[in-house]
């Protein structure tokens, strides 16, 4: 679900190259990135409207849940709309799994469901101390594994993740694109607070190799913190990317925001994943696919 959009679009690309076939449920709201390989089909239906996910027939082995409403700032102000779509959509993406049996199912949460963690690494056995709406519906969405005990429902929070396709117009993009877009376009870049706080950045293309490290492995285990132990301050990416144009100027803290976030991603590494792409490389990949 949700593969016309920015991660979903890259796990497309990545798996057709594995999978005899693929089907990509999207409701198109927001991603517009469809591919013309033989094996991938697209079907247009909303995770919140079961009726329109039963045009999805026959059997399958693995699933990538992605479909989400996924902005912190959105969800302080509609935090219903959050729990509608994360929640109850997720519910109906697994009502439809068990109908088609599917074996594994891997879903994207969040690293926001951990809150405000200090400078420690997190690792996945931190308790639940999410500070926004969109935090609290990824992890009831994670809650629903109790519900579906005979589907193997996998989640995978997320840090920061960017790259390529993430389009910086989007209400829902990340820090990393809106600066990059900035900067190109020579444009002052705002910071929400004193720009000290710290994110852990994962290139896009090295997450969709840790899904595909789950999805081959035997693992009992469940959640997967997927980042790259290594963070960033908020003025040293402005820097970074301001070397390419533009400015940058402090503002307002924005409400919703955490201070700092470092993923512990030994879990994952375990199954054999690194990240291969570093920060530098990664901003540069992406200034060039904005470029063209």
């Amino acid at each position: 679900t949700g593969g016309a959009g920015f991660i979903g679009s890259h796990c497309v690309e990545h798996f057709q190259k594995l999978c005899d076939e693929i089907t990509v449920i999207d409701n198109f709201s927001t991603g517009h990135n469809k591919f013309d390989f033989p094996n991938v089909h697209y079907i247009t239906a909303d995770i919140t409207k079961p009726e329109e996910l039963d045009q999805v027939q026959g059997t399958y082995d693995y699933m990538i849940h992605l479909a989400a409403a996924i902005s912190v700032a959105e969800s302080m102000t509609n935090p219903q709309k959050y729990e509608f779509t994360n929640v109850q959509g997720s519910e109906n993406v697994y009502r439809m799994a068990e109908r088609l049996h599917v074996k594994k199912v891997i879903s994207a949460s969040s690293a926001a469901v951990y809150g405000d963690c200090g400078k420690d690494a997190i690792t996945e056995d931190f308790p639940f101390n999410g500070i926004s709406p969109y935090a609290q519906s990824k992890y009831k969405m994670e809650q629903l594994k109790t519900k579906f005990p005979n589907l193997q429902l996998i989640f995978t929070r997320f840090f920061n993740v960017y790259g390529p396709r993430q389009d910086p117009k989007s209400p829902y993009t990340g820090v990393m694109s809106i600066f990059i877009d900035r900067a190109l376009s020579n444009l002052q870049i705002t910071i929400f607070g004193d720009g000290l706080q710290t994110r852990d950045f994962v290139y896009v293309r090295d997450l969709t190799a840790a899904l595909e490290t789950i999805f081959f492995s035997n693992t009992k285990d469940f959640i997967f913190n997927v980042g790259t132990e290594s963070v960033t301050t908020i003025n040293q990416l402005a820097e970074e990317i301001t070397k390419f144009g533009g400015s940058f100027v402090h503002g307002q803290v924005r409400e919703g925001d955490i201070k700092y976030s470092l993923s512990c991603s030994q879990r994952l590494q375990k199954l054999g994943w690194k990240p291969k792409v570093d920060i530098s490389k990664g901003i540069v990949e992406t200034v060039e696919w904005v470029r063209k």
